[in-house]
C-alpha cells in the first residue's frame, strides 16, 4: 500500500483532493515525495508546513519552497534554514552569524550568498572552522586577503562544497 501511496505522490497530475488526502495521511517518505514536485502551490506549501514535522520544514525552507513570510521562525533551525535557502533578509544573516553553534556559523561562514560584512565578521571568529569557511567563501573581500594571511593558524581545513537549488515560487527579499 505504502507504493502506492509513494507512486501517486510522485504522479504530476494527482488531483488537489488526493494530495491532502496523502498529506492527512502523515507518512514521511509521502511527504517529502509531496515536497519534491515541481509545480506545488503556495496552498499546497502551507499544508505541507502545516503538518509540524520540523524535519519535512526544514528541507522545503532549504531548497526555497516556503516564502519568508510563511517560514515558522519559532521552530529552531529555521532561520539558519532561510539562510541557507537563499530567502533570508540580510539582517536574519547576521543574526544567525552571532549564534553560539560553531556548526551554524560554519554554514552562514560557507555559504554563497553570504553578504560581504557577514563574510567580513565570520572571518574574525574565534572558531577556526568558521574563520576556514569564511576563507574559503567565493565572495570573500579581497581586502580581508592580508588578514588572513597573517592569522596565526594559516592551516584552515577546506569545508565541503554544497549545492542547493531554489524552488520557482521564492525569491530573495531585496
Amino acid at each position: 500500500m505504502r507504493d502506492v501511496l509513494l507512486g501517486l505522490a510522485e504522479n504530476p497530475a494527482l488531483p488537489t483532493r488526493l494530495f491532502a488526502r496523502l498529506i492527512a495521511n502523515g507518512d514521511e517518505d509521502v511527504l517529502f515525495t509531496l515536497a519534491h514536485r515541481d509545480q506545488l502551490t503556495l496552498p499546497q506549501v502551507r499544508d505541507l508546513v502545516a503538518v509540524g514535522n520540523p524535519s519535512l520544514t526544514g528541507f522545503m525552507v532549504r531548497i526555497g519552497l516556503v516564502p519568508w513570510p510563511e517560514i515558522p521562525k519559532e521552530q529552531p533551525g529555521r532561520l539558519l534554514d532561510a539562510v541557507l535557502g537563499g530567502i533570508a533578509p540580510a539582517a536574519v544573516w547576521r543574526a544567525v552569524a552571532t549564534d553560539p553553534n560553531p556548526e551554524a556559523r560554519r554554514e552562514v561562514a560557507y555559504a554563497d550568498d553570504a553578504p560581504a560584512d557577514v563574510i567580513t565578521f565570520l572571518v574574525r571568529d574565534l572558531d577556526l572552522q568558521v574563520v576556514a569557511s569564511a576563507a574559503a567563501n567565493p565572495n570573500l573581500p579581497p581586502e580581508l586577503l592580508p588578514h588572513l594571511a597573517r592569522h596565526p593558524a594559516r592551516s584552515y581545513g577546506r569545508p565541503s562544497p554544497r549545492t542547493r537549488t531554489r524552488h520557482p515560487l521564492c525569491s530573495p527579499p531585496s
